[in-house]
């Protein structure tokens, strides 16, 4: 009944392109993309910026951060490395500031919060540090606020729930 449903609809009934992937109502084709010189261990999320350019972060074996990214014509992999000295241990989310500069949220083995972006003309990484006496626990999700006001949520090892925000100034 529900897949009916999603067929007469005028929505699933268009054939959308985005890249390698197509869709249709009755049909997802999927492409591989490729992979980084090192082998995948764990996804870190996924973006689009401009409206329709993907960008999706995961961590290698090498445990640095990757970004896989849509040209308009060709998918590339870069490598973000990790802040200096520190090894990624989870997500805490990603998200995209002003519709096109991606930020990807993680903790470091130094039990910081770090958070990977770009800045409109190169990657940086900068250390949003913990909250004052806390662990950080587990991510609760991150969003952006007005379109440039990047919030994420993290539990603390005091049972709390703690956002690390940008007031825009």
């Amino acid at each position: 009944m529900l897949k009916q449903n999603l067929k007469s609809s005028p929505f699933f009934s268009k054939k959308i392109r985005l890249g390698a992937i197509e869709t249709k109502s009755d049909m997802l084709t999927a492409e591989s993309v490729g992979a980084p010189v090192v082998t995948i261990t764990d996804s870190m999320g996924a973006v689009t910026i401009n409206g329709g350019q993907p960008y999706v972060f995961v961590t290698g074996s090498d445990n640095n951060l990757w970004v896989n990214w849509w040209s308009g014509s060709n998918w590339y992999w870069t490598n973000q490395g990790t802040p200096s000295a520190i090894s990624l241990t989870d997500s805490m989310g990603a998200i995209t500031v002003d519709g096109e500069r991606p930020y990807v949220f993680v903790t470091g083995s130094d039990g910081n919060l770090w958070v990977n972006w770009w800045s409109g003309s190169e990657w940086n990484w900068t250390n949003q540090g913990t909250p004052p006496g806390v662990s950080i626990g587990n991510s609760m999700g991150a969003v952006t606020i007005n379109g440039g006001q990047p919030y994420v949520f993290v539990t603390g090892s005091d049972n709390n729930l703690w956002v690390n925000w940008w007031s825009g100034s």
